[in-house]
């Protein structure tokens, strides 16, 4: 919803950068939250930087890849998807192995640095050459926009489901009353 609205402002890659940069706080926040209230302020703050990160994603691809857009959007779903699956196995190994906040931090410093990369590639205007409806797998997957777009759906997801996943975990650690 809000990334919706804000991409028609500023526009879609802009608005997937402050997604990106949103969440990305948000995500260091919670490492630091003091209480059940700043935990789900926080949380509800890094919903709005996902959102601001898939609504555009489909506009973006869409338009990279006018003539295959059932591929872009397959791309971009089965991404989503994927990192959901990867998420919560992963969060799950380092929350046993290296405590409950490892999973926020590391989900911060890959939404910084893909901040960073997401900026560079999105920097550029590039034109698309990719408009034919016969252009094979390996060229959509040479393109850096569209390597960028699926890697941005993957984490987006990844970072969802490990919030769901393990936030009982998180509740119970955290803010155990003793």
């Amino acid at each position: 919803f809000a990334g919706g609205l804000i991409a028609q402002r500023i526009g879609d890659a802009r608005t997937i950068l402050l997604g990106l940069v949103v969440f990305s706080i948000s995500e260091a926040a919670v490492v630091s939250a003091q209480g059940l209230w700043a935990f789900a302020g926080v949380f509800f703050i890094a919903s709005f930087g996902i959102g601001m990160v898939i609504t555009p994603s489909y506009g973006i691809i869409a338009s990279l890849l006018p003539g295959r857009r059932g591929l872009a959007v397959s791309l971009l779903s089965a991404a989503y998807s994927s990192g959901g699956f990867v998420g919560p196995s992963l969060a799950g190994y380092m929350l046993v192995y290296h405590g409950w906040d490892s999973p926020f931090i590391v989900l911060t410093l890959i939404g910084v640095a893909f901040a960073i990369f997401f900026a560079a590639v999105f920097g550029k205007s590039e034109k698309t050459d990719l408009a034919q409806s016969e252009i094979s797998y390996r060229k959509v997957l040479e393109r850096r926009p569209i390597v960028a777009l699926v890697v941005a759906d993957f984490f987006a997801d990844l970072g969802f489901l490990v919030f769901v996943s393990w936030t009982p975990k998180y509740l119970i650690s955290a803010f155990r009353s003793e």
